[in-house]
């Protein structure tokens, strides 16, 4: 009988910081849900991967659907910023968002996308279009099982230059990972994205951990940072989720001009998943 070592820590940690150095990126600006700010595109694999990372849709055969609400008063008065409603079968995904992000103004941003198993890990595409047909863009995304405890995945973003509200977005790449340890999760994203009529990239990156209780109730808490290249924090989220397969839960977020500032986005989430076969 073949013998499983556990790999060492040493070289898990190694795996981890190899992944967060790869060139990575910004996502789109007012594309993604706020509500999913919590959420890492090398852990998510039910209805809200089309948003993340649309190989998390081949992940685990389900069929799930999720909806979210997201409440900002960052302008001073309590308002309804976003919402978001998608489903998934099997790796084939529809979702639409209704942003509201500038006062007075509304856009619509659908997306189609395909997530479908490979040997250990899986691939996925997507396709959508930012308040008219005729702006579209493209994502392609890979999740891949790099040790027991590990996964990696990287994503590609804005392909085709999208535009939302006149303004061109930027080629985006992100690399990360999630380490599992136990009842507890490490992840870590590193992101570039392409400076428009200039040259390089400006990089960034992600951190979160997530906790798990299994009683009285399945609990999770998740924490997540966003931090620019000079180490400084310019965003972060915290997110209770009532867990399992069916997940309902609340997320509050900010993005910080000056310290860690106070909550300025809180959102209402939720998902329902049937799961016929799990991932061995």
């Amino acid at each position: 009988m073949k013998r499983h070592t556990r790999p060492s820590p040493v070289r898990l940690a190694a795996c981890c910081c190899v992944a967060v150095l790869l060139p990575a990126g910004q996502a789109i600006a007012q594309a993604a849900p706020r509500s999913q700010d919590y959420l890492f595109i090398s852990d998510v694999d039910d209805a809200r991967a089309a948003w993340g990372n649309p190989a998390g849709l081949g992940w685990t055969p389900e069929a799930s659907v999720m909806g979210a609400m997201v409440l900002d008063r960052s302008t001073g008065s309590l308002r309804l910023r976003q919402y978001t409603a998608g489903l998934n079968s099997h790796g084939l995904a529809l979702a639409y968002e209704r942003d509201r992000s500038v006062p007075d103004s509304s856009m619509g941003i659908a997306r189609l996308a395909l997530g479908v198993p490979l040997g250990r890990g899986a691939i996925g595409a997507s396709f959508t279009t930012y308040g008219s047909h005729h702006n579209t863009g493209f994502e392609l995304g890979v999740r891949y099982r790099l040790l027991a405890e590990l996964d990696g995945a990287v994503v590609l973003r804005n392909l085709g230059h999208p535009v939302l509200r006149a303004t061109p977005q930027p080629a985006v790449a992100v690399a990360g990972a999630t380490w599992r340890l136990g009842s507890a999760a490490v992840s870590a994203e590193a992101l570039a994205a392409q400076r428009l009529g200039a040259s390089g990239y400006e990089v960034s990156y992600r951190a979160g951990i997530t906790v798990r209780a299994a009683r009285p109730w399945p609990l999770a808490l998740h924490a997540a940072a966003d931090m620019g290249s000079d180490g400084k924090v310019h965003g972060w989220a915290v997110a209770l989720i009532l867990s399992g397969l069916d997940r309902v839960g609340v997320v509050a977020g900010a993005t910080p001009t000056d310290g860690l500032e106070a909550p300025q986005q809180f959102s209402a989430v939720g998902v329902a998943t049937r799961r016929a076969v799990a991932r061995p």
